[in-house]
């Protein structure tokens, strides 16, 4: 199995160790589970959409995953990028990936609105309705392509209340990423399965 991590500092794992990012551990249970498995995490820390476009994608075409995650939105609503830019990117990404071959697995923001530099970013109510308003393009999208779409809202909102941040305040801990990959390998079907 080939699988194939898109995204941005969440998914590359920025301030973690690169086998402590969501995709390593996920990769890792999968190998556990006797699956053999070759990841490539192509995330980069502040990309927006537009740079998973331009940058990340064209993974697909020379890797040629079997899987893919994708989870991309909190750059695009820091940075002001309007709604329907997002959804052209994220449309784009996605025709990219199932055109390539893979099965899509979209994974909603987690929730960096609420994370003390999150904070600066605007009003909680502000930022988690934006938040909001972007994951559901992300999953409409993702549905219009056959994606399999992962709900880790209340993982999310654990962490958050446990603040499971690192010290610069905004990123996930290891342990948290670890969480995520446990809640993903029982929502995503096997992949090597026949």
């Amino acid at each position: 199995m080939r699988y194939l991590a898109l995204g941005d500092s969440v998914t590359s794992g920025e301030g973690v160790l690169a086998d402590q990012s969501y995709p390593h551990r996920l990769a890792a249970l999968w190998r556990d589970s006797g699956c053999d498995v070759e990841l490539s995490n192509v995330a980069v820390t502040g990309y927006k959409s537009a740079d998973v476009v331009s940058d990340e994608l064209p993974a697909a075409a020379t890797f040629k995953p079997t899987l893919a995650t994708l989870m991309v939105g909190g750059n695009d609503v820091a940075n002001g990028v309007g709604v329907e830019e997002y959804r052209g990117n994220v449309r784009t990404i996605l025709r990219g990936l199932t055109d390539a071959g893979a099965t899509v697995v979209t994974i909603s923001q987690q929730f960096w609105d609420r994370t003390p530099v999150g904070e600066g970013y605007g009003t909680r109510e502000e930022l988690t309705a934006k938040r909001t308003e972007f994951d559901a393009v992300l999953i409409a999208e993702g549905r219009a392509v056959g994606a399999t779409h992962v709900d880790l809202r209340q993982v999310f909102e654990e962490q958050a209340e446990k603040q499971m941040w690192l010290d610069d305040e905004l990123h996930p801990t290891a342990a948290a990423y670890d969480e995520w990959a446990a809640a993903l390998v029982k929502a995503v079907a096997d992949p090597c399965e026949k």
